[in-house]
């Protein structure tokens, strides 16, 4: 690609021109599409295991007296990031992540302390802390699998 297609790609985008192997960045549209697939995941993860909600607007429940954080990530996501202050709050992360087939999730669990410690701060928000997705399905406990028939 040369420089000047690269430079309309990315005035137009927002962003880098999509590279073999790389995602394109996110936009409004695109941040709002995930914000609304991360919710409703969440409530399909906390429907599933019995989880009681506790905040109007994130992805924390209540699950047999723990207060957890309930987030998600399609296939071709390799991480999931949760804010440094919900972690506060919270005992256990959950991750729903598709894996295999299109709109079908395992639901794998990681104590808060062992998330902290294989995290880090997300480069565009330091108030998120991002970890791999395979740090779940390597160290973490598998609980469940669900379909998401939304999408």
């Amino acid at each position: 690609m040369t420089n000047g297609i690269a430079t309309v790609i990315r005035d137009l985008t927002g962003g880098s021109p999509k590279r073999k192997g790389k995602l394109m960045p996110q936009d409004r549209d695109t941040g709002t599409e995930a914000n609304q697939f991360g919710k409703r995941m969440a409530l399909i993860v906390a429907t599933r295991l019995g989880a009681r909600k506790v905040s109007s607007d994130g992805n924390e429940f209540e699950l047999d007296g723990k207060r957890i954080a309930i987030h998600s990530a399609h296939k071709k996501n390799t991480y999931v990031a949760v804010l440094y202050n919900v972690l506060q709050r919270v005992d256990t992360v959950l991750a729903a992540l598709e894996l295999t087939v299109r709109d079908e999730f395992q639901v794998w669990a990681l104590d808060k302390a062992f998330y902290l410690s294989h995290s880090k701060p997300q480069i565009k928000n330091p108030d998120l802390a991002q970890i791999a997705t395979k740090v779940f399905t390597e160290h973490g406990k598998l609980i469940d699998k669900v379909t998401d028939s939304h999408s």
